[in-house]
């Protein structure tokens, strides 16, 4: 059926459903338009080591290397998380000849969101992010807003804003906020810490998390590659490897905030 409403503006059209005859055939299906988006897998890696002779003259010791490994290995896990947020998409080929090989980098959510990419232009009101949060769940199954610290404080002033913070073993320990839309929907929000820094105070992401998978070459996941300084080198390395990259799913489900250089109580 198509309905006709008059307004200020004129007649508009629109369709609200359909009717069948009696002893009709079947309706026409509803077919999708699959779109083809392409990312990379990116291999990142951070080394750790100690010389032979640090080792020997017990400067070092292993307890001191299961620290290291320890530390890096937070490092390297850090580095692919900020890759999966901030991650450029590019692909270089250099051809397979003197040492030289191609080199990928995955491209982050920053790099593939457009359709809800909304400048804040300045002081964000709760108005705003509200109209924000209103457009990028429109799609969205398991909305997650992952906010600055500008935002969140935001979140926490505006007077009709109420938030439930929850730390339990379901959050893993970390602090997960609730935030209520106009329309009553309850929203994860979590206040991330690389969105903590300076440099990206501006920004915040609400992100669907059903449409986004980690993805890693089977056997290359994050790993310790031992021992791998060249034989007859005085020292002991140890290298975290990753293979990894990040599908994001369709953007239209996703949404990026930014340019947010203050909150607003307006």
């Amino acid at each position: 059926n198509n309905i006709s409403l008059t307004g200020g503006g004129g007649d508009v059209s629109f369709i609200i459903g359909n009717s069948f005859e009696s002893g009709t055939g079947r309706g026409t299906i509803k077919s999708e338009q699959p779109s083809e988006v392409q990312n990379f897998v990116q291999i990142m890696q951070h080394p750790i080591g100690v010389t032979t002779t640090a080792k020997h003259l017990g400067y070092t010791s292993d307890p001191e290397m299961d620290k290291q490994r320890f530390e890096t290995g937070v490092d390297h896990a850090f580095a692919i998380e900020k890759t999966l947020f901030w991650g450029q998409r590019a692909q270089k080929n250099v051809g397979l000849f003197l040492g030289k090989f191609e080199q990928w980098w995955t491209g982050g959510v920053h790099d593939f969101i457009s359709t809800n990419a909304v400048d804040a232009g300045g002081a964000l009101t709760q108005s705003e992010f509200s109209s924000f949060l209103i457009q990028s769940t429109k799609y969205a199954k398991a909305p997650v807003v992952f906010a600055s610290e500008r935002l969140y404080e935001g979140l926490t002033q505006w007077a009709e804003t109420k938030l439930e913070l929850v730390r339990n073993e379901t959050t893993l320990g970390m602090a997960v906020a609730k935030y209520m839309t106009p329309y009553g929907d309850i929203i994860k929000v979590m206040p991330h810490r690389e969105l903590l820094i300076d440099a990206l105070n501006k920004y915040g992401f609400c992100l669907d998390i059903s449409e986004l998978e980690y993805r890693f070459l089977a056997g290359l996941d994050t790993h310790v590659e031992r021992d791998i300084q060249t034989p007859g080198d005085k020292q002991h390395i140890d290298e975290f490897r990753t293979w990894f990259g990040l599908k994001i799913g369709n953007e239209k489900r996703h949404g990026e905030l930014f340019n947010i250089t203050s909150i607003s109580n307006a």
